[in-house]
Protein backbone atom coordinates (compact mmCIF):
# COMPACT_ATOMS: atom_id res chain seq x y z
CA UNK A 1 0.00 0.00 0.00
CA UNK A 2 1.48 3.16 -1.23
CA UNK A 3 1.72 6.57 1.25
CA UNK A 4 -1.26 7.79 -0.61
CA UNK A 5 -3.53 5.10 -0.22
CA UNK A 6 -2.74 4.71 3.60
CA UNK A 7 -3.46 8.71 4.49
CA UNK A 8 -6.78 8.14 2.72
CA UNK A 9 -7.67 5.08 5.29
CA UNK A 10 -6.50 7.62 8.05
CA UNK A 11 -8.99 10.19 6.60
CA UNK A 12 -12.14 8.82 5.46
CA UNK A 13 -14.41 7.83 8.15
CA UNK A 14 -14.36 3.74 8.06
CA UNK A 15 -18.20 2.60 7.83
CA UNK A 16 -17.27 -1.01 7.98
CA UNK A 17 -15.07 -1.08 11.12
CA UNK A 18 -17.33 1.28 12.90
CA UNK A 19 -20.02 -1.30 12.33
CA UNK A 20 -17.73 -4.42 13.08
CA UNK A 21 -17.21 -1.90 16.31
CA UNK A 22 -20.74 -2.09 17.47
CA UNK A 23 -21.41 -5.63 16.52
CA UNK A 24 -18.73 -6.79 18.81
CA UNK A 25 -20.09 -4.01 21.43
CA UNK A 26 -23.36 -5.85 20.74
CA UNK A 27 -21.71 -9.29 21.64
CA UNK A 28 -20.34 -7.77 24.57
CA UNK A 29 -23.42 -6.59 26.02
CA UNK A 30 -25.33 -9.93 25.42
CA UNK A 31 -22.43 -11.92 26.89
CA UNK A 32 -22.98 -9.86 30.21
CA UNK A 33 -26.81 -10.60 30.51
CA UNK A 34 -25.96 -14.19 29.82
CA UNK A 35 -23.37 -14.00 32.78
CA UNK A 36 -25.71 -12.68 35.23
CA UNK A 37 -28.59 -15.15 34.43
CA UNK A 38 -28.77 -19.13 36.13
CA UNK A 39 -31.00 -20.81 33.99
CA UNK A 40 -32.13 -18.74 31.17
CA UNK A 41 -30.11 -17.45 28.51
CA UNK A 42 -30.20 -15.03 25.65
CA UNK A 43 -27.75 -17.60 23.65
CA UNK A 44 -28.55 -17.85 20.48
CA UNK A 45 -28.80 -14.02 19.43
CA UNK A 46 -26.59 -13.22 16.33
CA UNK A 47 -24.66 -16.40 17.61
CA UNK A 48 -26.32 -18.02 14.82
CA UNK A 49 -27.55 -21.27 17.68
CA UNK A 50 -24.12 -20.86 19.51
CA UNK A 51 -22.24 -21.60 16.26
CA UNK A 52 -20.40 -18.08 17.18
CA UNK A 53 -20.50 -17.73 21.34
CA UNK A 54 -19.90 -14.01 22.11
CA UNK A 55 -16.63 -14.81 23.76
CA UNK A 56 -14.98 -16.87 20.70
CA UNK A 57 -14.45 -13.65 19.09
CA UNK A 58 -15.53 -10.05 20.80
CA UNK A 59 -12.60 -9.01 22.43
CA UNK A 60 -9.85 -10.55 19.17
CA UNK A 61 -12.37 -8.53 17.39
CA UNK A 62 -12.10 -4.89 18.85
CA UNK A 63 -7.89 -5.99 19.30
CA UNK A 64 -8.17 -6.75 15.35
CA UNK A 65 -9.89 -3.60 14.91
CA UNK A 66 -7.05 -1.63 16.69
CA UNK A 67 -4.16 -2.94 14.98
CA UNK A 68 -6.43 -2.26 11.91
CA UNK A 69 -5.92 1.56 12.22
CA UNK A 70 -2.48 1.07 13.95
CA UNK A 71 -0.45 4.27 12.50
CA UNK A 72 3.19 3.14 12.05
CA UNK A 73 4.36 6.58 11.79
CA UNK A 74 4.64 5.72 15.82
CA UNK A 75 7.57 3.95 15.46
CA UNK A 76 9.82 6.66 15.65
CA UNK A 77 7.39 8.79 18.01
CA UNK A 78 6.69 6.44 21.02
CA UNK A 79 6.59 9.14 23.21
CA UNK A 80 3.84 10.62 21.20
CA UNK A 81 2.54 7.02 21.02
CA UNK A 82 2.29 6.60 24.75
CA UNK A 83 0.85 10.46 25.48
CA UNK A 84 -2.26 9.51 22.92
CA UNK A 85 -2.74 6.22 24.68
CA UNK A 86 -2.58 8.01 28.14
CA UNK A 87 -5.09 10.72 26.92
CA UNK A 88 -7.45 8.04 25.55
CA UNK A 89 -7.35 5.14 27.45
CA UNK A 90 -5.96 5.97 30.80
CA UNK A 91 -7.22 8.81 32.18
CA UNK A 92 -10.76 7.92 31.15
CA UNK A 93 -10.01 4.36 32.73
CA UNK A 94 -8.96 6.08 36.13
CA UNK A 95 -12.04 8.69 35.89
CA UNK A 96 -14.53 6.24 35.48
CA UNK A 97 -13.44 3.72 38.25
CA UNK A 98 -13.02 6.24 39.86
CA UNK A 99 -16.27 7.60 39.88
CA UNK A 100 -17.70 4.33 40.23
CA UNK A 101 -15.91 2.96 43.36
CA UNK A 102 -17.01 6.54 44.76
CA UNK A 103 -20.62 5.38 43.90
CA UNK A 104 -20.83 1.73 45.36
CA UNK A 105 -18.99 3.32 48.54
CA UNK A 106 -22.36 5.20 48.85
CA UNK A 107 -24.30 2.16 48.18
CA UNK A 108 -22.71 0.48 50.47
CA UNK A 109 -24.76 2.49 52.95
CA UNK A 110 -27.89 0.72 51.96
CA UNK A 111 -26.30 -2.45 52.33
CA UNK A 112 -25.12 -3.18 48.88
CA UNK A 113 -21.78 -4.99 48.90
CA UNK A 114 -21.28 -4.53 44.89
CA UNK A 115 -17.69 -4.52 44.30
CA UNK A 116 -14.25 -3.00 46.80
CA UNK A 117 -14.77 -0.16 48.50
CA UNK A 118 -13.24 2.90 47.13
CA UNK A 119 -9.64 3.26 48.36
CA UNK A 120 -6.07 4.73 46.69
CA UNK A 121 -4.79 1.56 46.19
CA UNK A 122 -7.57 -0.39 44.64
CA UNK A 123 -7.85 2.57 42.20
CA UNK A 124 -4.20 3.19 41.42
CA UNK A 125 -2.31 0.46 41.74
CA UNK A 126 -5.03 -2.60 41.41
CA UNK A 127 -5.35 -2.31 37.29
CA UNK A 128 -1.77 -3.35 36.74
CA UNK A 129 -1.68 -6.05 39.01
CA UNK A 130 -5.41 -7.72 38.95
CA UNK A 131 -7.15 -8.79 36.10
CA UNK A 132 -10.28 -6.85 36.16
CA UNK A 133 -11.46 -4.05 38.27
CA UNK A 134 -14.36 -4.74 40.60
CA UNK A 135 -16.95 -2.32 40.20
CA UNK A 136 -19.52 -1.71 37.58
CA UNK A 137 -16.90 -0.41 34.71
CA UNK A 138 -15.24 -3.94 35.14
CA UNK A 139 -15.07 -4.30 31.79
CA UNK A 140 -12.49 -1.45 31.14
CA UNK A 141 -10.18 -4.21 32.04
CA UNK A 142 -9.86 -4.16 28.07
CA UNK A 143 -8.45 -0.47 28.15
CA UNK A 144 -5.63 -1.17 30.49
CA UNK A 145 -5.11 -4.73 28.71
CA UNK A 146 -5.30 -3.26 25.45
CA UNK A 147 -2.82 -0.46 26.10
CA UNK A 148 -0.22 -2.84 27.30
CA UNK A 149 -0.71 -4.92 24.32
CA UNK A 150 0.40 -2.15 21.78
CA UNK A 151 2.96 -0.89 24.20
CA UNK A 152 4.34 -4.70 23.05
CA UNK A 153 3.54 -4.47 19.69
CA UNK A 154 5.22 -0.95 18.79
CA UNK A 155 8.42 -1.99 20.86
CA UNK A 156 7.87 -5.70 19.03
CA UNK A 157 7.88 -3.92 15.58
CA UNK A 158 10.43 -1.10 16.38
CA UNK A 159 13.19 -4.25 17.35
CA UNK A 160 11.85 -6.26 13.80
CA UNK A 161 11.83 -3.63 11.60
CA UNK A 162 15.15 -2.17 12.34
CA UNK A 163 16.84 -4.69 10.00
CA UNK A 164 13.92 -4.05 7.27
CA UNK A 165 10.75 -3.16 6.45
CA UNK A 166 8.63 -5.20 4.16
CA UNK A 167 5.81 -8.06 3.31
CA UNK A 168 8.06 -11.08 4.76
CA UNK A 169 8.89 -9.36 7.48
CA UNK A 170 5.35 -8.40 8.44
CA UNK A 171 4.41 -12.61 7.90
CA UNK A 172 7.19 -12.81 10.10
CA UNK A 173 6.04 -10.58 13.50
CA UNK A 174 2.56 -11.98 12.22
CA UNK A 175 4.32 -15.70 13.16
CA UNK A 176 6.09 -14.14 16.12
CA UNK A 177 3.52 -12.36 17.93
CA UNK A 178 1.04 -15.97 17.51
CA UNK A 179 4.21 -17.93 18.86
CA UNK A 180 4.46 -15.40 21.62
CA UNK A 181 1.04 -15.85 22.55
CA UNK A 182 1.23 -19.87 22.39
CA UNK A 183 4.04 -19.18 24.98
CA UNK A 184 1.96 -16.87 26.82
CA UNK A 185 -0.96 -19.32 27.19
CA UNK A 186 1.40 -22.28 28.02
CA UNK A 187 2.50 -20.28 30.69
CA UNK A 188 -0.15 -19.61 32.37
CA UNK A 189 -1.98 -22.71 32.12
CA UNK A 190 1.34 -24.63 33.46
CA UNK A 191 3.19 -22.53 35.52
CA UNK A 192 0.31 -21.18 37.69
CA UNK A 193 2.05 -17.71 37.76
CA UNK A 194 1.15 -15.15 40.43
CA UNK A 195 -1.84 -12.78 39.13
CA UNK A 196 0.44 -9.55 38.22
CA UNK A 197 1.86 -11.36 35.69
CA UNK A 198 -1.34 -13.31 33.98
CA UNK A 199 -2.48 -8.95 33.39
CA UNK A 200 0.98 -8.54 31.31
CA UNK A 201 0.38 -12.42 30.12
CA UNK A 202 -2.77 -11.90 28.66
CA UNK A 203 -1.89 -8.86 26.83
CA UNK A 204 0.70 -10.30 24.69
CA UNK A 205 -1.81 -12.91 23.87
CA UNK A 206 -3.62 -10.08 22.34
CA UNK A 207 -0.70 -8.61 20.47
CA UNK A 208 -1.42 -11.80 17.29
CA UNK A 209 -4.52 -9.45 16.46
CA UNK A 210 -2.88 -5.94 16.63
CA UNK A 211 -0.83 -7.78 14.07
CA UNK A 212 -3.13 -9.75 12.24
CA UNK A 213 -5.68 -6.40 11.59
CA UNK A 214 -2.71 -4.47 10.41
CA UNK A 215 -1.98 -6.91 7.76
CA UNK A 216 -5.41 -7.42 6.87
CA UNK A 217 -5.58 -3.58 6.29
CA UNK A 218 -2.30 -3.45 4.28
CA UNK A 219 -2.10 -6.96 1.97
CA UNK A 220 -5.22 -8.74 2.15
CA UNK A 221 -8.36 -6.61 2.22
CA UNK A 222 -8.51 -6.05 -1.20
CA UNK A 223 -8.43 -9.84 -1.86
CA UNK A 224 -10.69 -10.57 0.50
CA UNK A 225 -13.71 -9.04 -0.51
CA UNK A 226 -13.41 -9.92 -4.03
CA UNK A 227 -14.20 -13.77 -2.48
CA UNK A 228 -17.83 -14.59 -3.49
CA UNK A 229 -19.87 -15.36 -0.46
CA UNK A 230 -20.64 -18.94 -1.49
CA UNK A 231 -16.68 -20.20 -0.75
CA UNK A 232 -16.37 -17.26 1.94
CA UNK A 233 -19.14 -18.40 4.44
CA UNK A 234 -18.98 -22.05 2.99
CA UNK A 235 -15.40 -22.17 4.08
CA UNK A 236 -16.09 -20.81 7.59
CA UNK A 237 -18.64 -22.68 8.63
CA UNK A 238 -16.74 -25.93 6.98
CA UNK A 239 -13.83 -24.80 9.69
CA UNK A 240 -16.41 -24.07 12.77
CA UNK A 241 -17.73 -27.32 12.26
CA UNK A 242 -14.24 -28.69 12.35
CA UNK A 243 -13.67 -26.65 16.01
CA UNK A 244 -17.23 -27.55 17.43
CA UNK A 245 -16.38 -31.34 17.06
CA UNK A 246 -13.00 -30.96 18.31
CA UNK A 247 -13.67 -29.11 21.25
CA UNK A 248 -17.15 -30.97 21.63
CA UNK A 249 -19.18 -27.70 21.10
CA UNK A 250 -17.31 -25.67 24.17
CA UNK A 251 -15.99 -22.36 22.00
CA UNK A 252 -15.67 -19.99 24.63
CA UNK A 253 -12.78 -18.31 25.51
CA UNK A 254 -12.73 -15.65 28.78
CA UNK A 255 -9.65 -13.63 27.69
CA UNK A 256 -10.37 -11.48 30.51
CA UNK A 257 -8.36 -13.91 32.63
CA UNK A 258 -7.83 -16.62 30.38
CA UNK A 259 -9.98 -18.92 32.34
CA UNK A 260 -12.16 -20.55 30.05
CA UNK A 261 -11.44 -22.07 26.59
CA UNK A 262 -7.55 -22.07 25.14
CA UNK A 263 -7.52 -25.54 24.08
CA UNK A 264 -4.78 -26.81 22.07
CA UNK A 265 -1.86 -24.23 23.84
CA UNK A 266 -4.25 -21.62 23.16
CA UNK A 267 -4.69 -22.27 19.51
CA UNK A 268 -8.40 -22.58 19.45
CA UNK A 269 -8.53 -19.47 20.74
CA UNK A 270 -6.56 -18.28 17.37
CA UNK A 271 -8.62 -20.03 15.23
CA UNK A 272 -12.18 -19.21 16.86
CA UNK A 273 -11.59 -15.50 16.99
CA UNK A 274 -10.11 -15.40 12.98
CA UNK A 275 -13.83 -17.27 12.46
CA UNK A 276 -15.47 -15.02 14.00
CA UNK A 277 -14.06 -11.81 13.28
CA UNK A 278 -13.66 -12.96 9.32
CA UNK A 279 -17.68 -13.49 9.70
CA UNK A 280 -18.71 -10.63 10.81
CA UNK A 281 -16.24 -8.75 8.35
CA UNK A 282 -18.58 -9.72 5.71
CA UNK A 283 -21.86 -8.93 7.33
CA UNK A 284 -20.19 -5.53 8.10
CA UNK A 285 -19.13 -5.00 4.65
CA UNK A 286 -23.08 -5.62 3.62
CA UNK A 287 -24.33 -3.18 6.29
CA UNK A 288 -21.60 -0.42 5.40
CA UNK A 289 -23.08 -0.30 2.04
CA UNK A 290 -26.23 1.76 3.13
CA UNK A 291 -25.21 3.44 6.46
CA UNK A 292 -28.09 5.87 6.39
CA UNK A 293 -30.51 3.23 7.67
CA UNK A 294 -28.35 1.83 10.47
CA UNK A 295 -27.56 5.10 12.04
CA UNK A 296 -27.88 3.19 15.99
CA UNK A 297 -25.24 0.78 14.92
CA UNK A 298 -22.81 3.37 13.85
CA UNK A 299 -23.60 5.85 17.41
CA UNK A 300 -22.77 2.39 19.16
CA UNK A 301 -19.65 1.82 17.08
CA UNK A 302 -18.54 5.15 17.73
CA UNK A 303 -18.96 5.24 21.63
CA UNK A 304 -18.11 1.46 21.95
CA UNK A 305 -15.28 2.42 24.58
CA UNK A 306 -18.25 4.65 26.73
CA UNK A 307 -20.81 1.89 26.10
CA UNK A 308 -18.46 -0.62 27.35
CA UNK A 309 -17.51 1.44 30.36
CA UNK A 310 -21.32 2.31 31.42
CA UNK A 311 -23.42 -0.77 29.85
CA UNK A 312 -23.67 -2.57 33.20
CA UNK A 313 -24.39 0.36 35.57
CA UNK A 314 -27.32 0.51 32.96
CA UNK A 315 -28.01 -2.95 34.16
CA UNK A 316 -27.86 -2.18 37.41
CA UNK A 317 -30.41 1.07 36.96
CA UNK A 318 -32.81 -1.24 35.35
CA UNK A 319 -32.89 -3.74 38.11
CA UNK A 320 -33.00 -0.76 40.55
CA UNK A 321 -36.27 0.80 38.84
CA UNK A 322 -37.65 -2.89 39.07
CA UNK A 323 -36.73 -3.57 42.41
CA UNK A 324 -38.07 -0.09 43.27
CA UNK A 325 -41.57 -0.86 41.58
CA UNK A 326 -42.19 -3.90 43.40
CA UNK A 327 -41.30 -2.72 46.93
CA UNK A 328 -43.20 0.27 46.55
CA UNK A 329 -46.25 -2.42 45.29
CA UNK A 330 -45.86 -4.29 48.26
CA UNK A 331 -44.90 -7.39 45.92
CA UNK A 332 -41.04 -7.83 46.46
CA UNK A 333 -40.97 -10.44 48.94
CA UNK A 334 -43.56 -12.55 46.52
CA UNK A 335 -41.87 -12.26 43.43
CA UNK A 336 -39.61 -15.05 42.47
CA UNK A 337 -37.97 -13.56 39.36
CA UNK A 338 -36.50 -10.95 41.09
CA UNK A 339 -33.63 -12.14 43.44
CA UNK A 340 -32.73 -9.49 46.00
CA UNK A 341 -30.01 -10.76 47.29
CA UNK A 342 -28.34 -11.13 44.06
CA UNK A 343 -29.31 -7.61 42.86
CA UNK A 344 -27.76 -5.98 45.56
CA UNK A 345 -24.46 -8.09 46.15
CA UNK A 346 -23.52 -9.24 42.37
CA UNK A 347 -22.24 -6.66 39.25
CA UNK A 348 -23.64 -8.64 36.57
CA UNK A 349 -27.26 -9.58 38.03
CA UNK A 350 -29.84 -10.10 35.15
CA UNK A 351 -33.60 -10.89 35.39
CA UNK A 352 -33.33 -14.89 34.38
CA UNK A 353 -35.65 -14.39 31.89
CA UNK A 354 -34.27 -14.07 28.27
CA UNK A 355 -37.08 -11.83 26.86
CA UNK A 356 -35.66 -9.07 28.85
CA UNK A 357 -32.39 -9.01 26.98
CA UNK A 358 -33.27 -6.53 24.66
CA UNK A 359 -34.58 -4.24 27.68
CA UNK A 360 -31.49 -4.60 29.57
CA UNK A 361 -29.73 -3.48 26.18
CA UNK A 362 -31.46 -0.76 25.89
CA UNK A 363 -30.95 0.40 29.39
CA UNK A 364 -27.50 -0.01 28.88
CA UNK A 365 -27.29 2.32 25.58
CA UNK A 366 -29.89 4.74 27.06
CA UNK A 367 -27.64 5.16 30.32
CA UNK A 368 -24.18 5.57 28.54
CA UNK A 369 -25.96 8.15 26.31
CA UNK A 370 -26.67 9.90 29.43
CA UNK A 371 -23.95 10.19 31.40
CA UNK A 372 -21.81 10.90 28.06
CA UNK A 373 -24.33 13.97 27.74
CA UNK A 374 -22.84 15.14 31.27
CA UNK A 375 -19.56 14.28 30.95
CA UNK A 376 -19.91 17.06 27.75
CA UNK A 377 -21.57 19.30 29.85
CA UNK A 378 -19.15 18.94 32.52
CA UNK A 379 -15.99 19.17 30.14
CA UNK A 380 -17.51 22.29 28.40
CA UNK A 381 -18.37 24.00 32.17
CA UNK A 382 -14.50 23.46 33.13
CA UNK A 383 -13.28 24.39 29.72
CA UNK A 384 -15.37 28.04 29.64
CA UNK A 385 -14.43 28.07 33.38
CA UNK A 386 -10.90 27.89 33.03
CA UNK A 387 -11.10 30.59 29.59
CA UNK A 388 -12.57 33.65 32.14
CA UNK A 389 -10.06 32.29 35.05
CA UNK A 390 -7.60 33.22 32.35
CA UNK A 391 -9.43 36.70 31.24
CA UNK A 392 -10.22 37.66 34.58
Amino acid sequence: MNPMQENRIKNKFNYQMCILSAIGMIAVMLGHIDGGYINESPQGIITLGGWLPYYSYHMPLFIFISGYFYNKDFENHISGFLRKKFRTMILPFYAINGAFFLFQSLIRLKDFTVGYPFSLKVWLIYPWITRQPIDFSIPTWYLIAIFLAELFFILLRKIVFFFYNNKQYELLLLFTTLVLGVASVICVRKLNPPEWAIVYLRSLIMVFFLEAGYFYRNYLEENVQKINNAKYFGTLFAMQGVMIALLHGELDSGLWGITNGFRFYGLAFYVEGIIGITFWLRISEFIAQIPQKFKSLIFIGKNSKWIMSFHLFGYFVMNTLIYLALKISGKISQNALFDVGRYKTQIYYCIPKKQLAILYMLFGLVITFVLMKIGYFIKKWWKNFLIQAKIS
